[in-house]
């Protein structure tokens, strides 16, 4: 569902800045490790060939919001630092939004003053599966209606304002559900990546459930309100349906020994059944969000990365103002 962006958007000379990669330094194997994750990453030569480039731009934003914080100091008086760089990732399922966010996160780490940066995925903010089941929604999993809103917005409301261990929920990708009980503390990184379906929607209103002071002030915000820079991640439909057929056979086949584990009802089912649900997956509930709620999104992102068959980023849009 790759489309032509408006011309708003010019394309980064990659080419120049991939023959200046050979002097940077190379990826320890921790680093390489981290990025990787469960699977297979990004080569070397494309984090630092393509993936610095981008991380370049992030810098000099950084730099800016820190200019602006300081400038401000200087007639607000403040008893806190500069709040969090706040960067968005948005993209489709299967696209590779994490594993380009745990790129970026390495590759600032790496900076001269060894930022602390830290990934929240939005996932963690989806209802919980009972709720979903409850509101009849259970099929429109990663859909707008699907999220707590107000906690989201009011999450990114405390962080951006500056306060102390932040908390927000933990989403289990092996039983599929918001782990009750559970939270991660986020206590004022120098960087925080939020990654996600919906990091760029107009999000519904939740207009049921009463909300404290804080989820009211949130309730009046967007997502993207809290950025200071967002990335959409981009491919053609039929290479991000590829890559989900293939996540979803990668998945089924890990020994789960969580009797919960979501996966583990396809494990008895042959390849070509297993291939058979992933496929109706994909065409009954992701793409209808793609195209109806997640790509209309892409002309809104800062950066656009578009990659190839392969995974590897072919070209990277920025927008001119």
């Amino acid at each position: 569902m790759s489309v032509q962006l408006p011309a708003a958007f010019m394309s980064l000379d990659l080419d120049r800045w991939r023959e200046g990669s050979s002097g940077r330094t190379p990826l320890t194997d921790a680093e390489a490790q981290r990025i990787a994750g469960a699977g297979a990453g990004p080569t070397a030569e494309e984090v630092l060939g393509v993936y610095e480039a981008v991380v370049t731009l992030v810098a000099d934003r950084a730099a800016a919001l820190a200019a602006r914080h300081r400038s401000a100091s200087r007639i607000v008086t403040s008893p806190e630092g500069p709040p969090p760089f706040v960067l968005g990732i948005a993209g489709s399922v299967a696209v590779g939004k994490s594993t380009i966010a745990r790129v970026i996160q390495v590759l600032i780490e790496r900076w001269s003053d060894r930022p602390e940066v830290q990934i929240v995925s939005t996932d963690a903010f989806l209802l919980p599966n009972a709720v979903l089941d409850a509101q009849d929604l259970t099929m429109l999993k990663g859909y707008p209606q699907s999220y707590d809103h107000p906690a989201l917005l009011a999450f990114l409301a405390a962080v951006k304002s500056g306060r102390s261990a932040v908390r927000a929920p933990v989403y289990s990708h092996v039983v599929y559900d918001v782990v009750q009980g559970e939270h991660e503390i986020v206590d004022r990184p120098d960087v925080l990546i939020l990654e996600g379906l919906n990091v760029l929607q107009v999000g519904p209103m939740d207009q049921g459930r009463a909300m404290d002071e804080d989820r009211k002030v949130a309730d009046a915000s967007i997502v993207s309100d809290h950025l200071d820079m967002s990335i959409y991640v981009d491919a053609p439909v039929e290479d991000i349906e590829a890559w989900f057929v293939r996540r979803f056979a990668a998945l089924r086949e890990v020994g789960h020994p969580d009797p919960q584990a979501f996966y583990r009802q396809f494990a008895e089912l042959s390849e070509v059944e297993a291939g058979a649900v992933a496929r109706w997956t994909w065409n009954e509930i992701n793409l209808p969000n793609l195209r109806a709620h997640i790509a209309p999104t892409r002309p809104r992102a800062d950066l656009v990365l578009r990659k190839g068959a392969d995974h590897g980023v072919q070209e990277v849009l920025l927008r001119r103002a």
